[in-house]
């Protein structure tokens, strides 16, 4: 709920859907699903490339790594989010 009313008062914050992502992840397991993780920091690095959460790397590393390995995603974009994550 407090996520919720976070982002009606701060839409499209890379922080914020950052934050969500890594409770989602870390402190909160089984509240979202890894695809669903997986999108909530891929939008929190689409909406601020140069700037997103230093926080997303390691948890992003991880789904990123599962996603393609499991055939999820597409070489193309595991190549962006990489880049993303080292640049």
């Amino acid at each position: 709920m407090l996520y919720q009313q976070a982002d009606e008062c701060f839409p499209d914050n890379a922080y914020m859907i950052g934050l969500r992502g890594f409770d989602s992840y870390y402190t909160y397991p089984g509240l979202a699903t890894d695809e669903e993780v997986y999108a909530m920091f891929k939008r929190s690095m689409e909406l601020d490339p140069e700037e997103f959460p230093f926080f997303v790397i390691n948890p992003m590393s991880k789904l990123i790594y599962d996603r393609y390995e499991e055939g999820d995603i597409e070489l193309e974009e595991a190549r962006w989010v990489v880049q993303r994550l080292t640049d």
